[in-house]
């Protein structure tokens, strides 16, 4: 698949006067991966529905893991080129920050490892 690639920024990257796009698959997913992480239920104006719940579900004292670490699951799972989670872990740290660590095994056979701050 390929998509806009994006910068750190989040902008669209453009090279050469043109626009850049995604190279490889595991960039693909990781850019995507980034995208739906990050997405606050109720932000994307195209369809509300969509995005993690982090309001209700995360952002408040004392989180369920569970249902938190189901709501990422699904939004992991739900990008086609993802075969399966093979490794997840989720703790609350000292600093109240959610850390998110997990693996992914894409359609290719390849596997990608996470470590995201939430």
């Amino acid at each position: 698949m390929k998509d806009l690639l994006l910068g750190e920024t989040g902008d669209v990257v453009i090279k050469d006067f043109d626009l850049a796009f995604t190279k490889t698959e595991s960039e693909y997913v990781s850019q995507k991966l980034g995208f739906k992480l990050t997405l606050v239920k109720g932000e994307w104006f195209l369809d509300l529905s969509k995005g993690i719940s982090y309001f209700k579900d995360i952002y408040k004292k004392n989180p369920d893991l569970k249902i938190v670490g189901d709501l990422f699951k699904k939004e992991i799972i739900s990008i086609s080129e993802i075969r399966k989670i093979p490794t997840f872990q989720l703790s609350l740290t000292v600093k109240r920050e959610l850390l998110l660590n997990f693996s992914v095994s894409l359609q290719n056979g390849e596997t990608l490892k996470y470590e995201e701050f939430i």
